[in-house]
């Protein structure tokens, strides 16, 4: 399965809907998908509390959250996130 990296944009980090997640800094998910790799980094990294009233999830909007497909597994990452319990 395809490794996707998801790099948070450095000048959006204020946005509000980074409130809603445990992590702020770029990771490496497995999926078939960029799509499915932000759905994954969504579900890893959302607080258990959810989301406030009005705010989306930051991972799965492209104007927080770049997404691209690695050529290979990298030897070293930010963060590897392969199974749900993955920590951030």
């Amino acid at each position: 399965m395809p490794l996707f990296r998801l790099d948070p944009l450095p000048d959006r980090l204020d946005d509000p809907c980074w409130t809603t997640s445990r992590l702020r800094s770029a990771c490496v998910i497995e999926a078939s998908t960029p799509t499915e790799a932000r759905r994954r980094a969504c579900g890893y990294f959302t607080l258990p509390c959810g989301a406030p009233q009005g705010l989306g999830q930051p991972w799965l909007e492209e104007a927080l959250v770049t997404a691209t497909e690695l050529a290979a597994a990298p030897l070293q990452s930010p963060e590897f996130a392969s199974q749900p319990c993955a920590s951030a």
